[in-house]
């Protein structure tokens, strides 16, 4: 981070690194929302904090997130995170 401040994917690893110290999902989503707030198309970020609030069983916020995420990979075709595809089943069974 020192030699490149402006790359969010260190950003959002750091965030994992201090929760695995923390085990605090919800410190975990509000430094994702905030490295999210420097780059809001990235569909990475996006998806980490759907799964985050999915964990934390806020159906309703990871909704949200997970919603989004699928009108950026649907508009521009794209087929990326396989894996999270249940996740996103299961959200929008208990909420959409």
């Amino acid at each position: 981070m020192d030699y490149n401040p402006n790359n969010l994917y260190s950003v959002y690893v750091k965030a994992y690194i201090q929760y695995a110290g923390n085990r605090n999902l919800q410190l975990l989503k509000k430094r994702l929302a905030e490295a999210l707030t420097k780059d809001t198309t990235r569909i990475d970020i996006i998806r980490e904090i759907g799964k985050t609030c999915y964990f934390m069983r806020d159906y309703q916020d990871s909704y949200k997130y997970y919603k989004h995420y699928l009108q950026i990979t649907d508009s521009y075709g794209l087929d990326v995170y396989p894996g999270e595809d249940a996740k996103i089943a299961i959200v929008l069974s208990k909420w959409a």
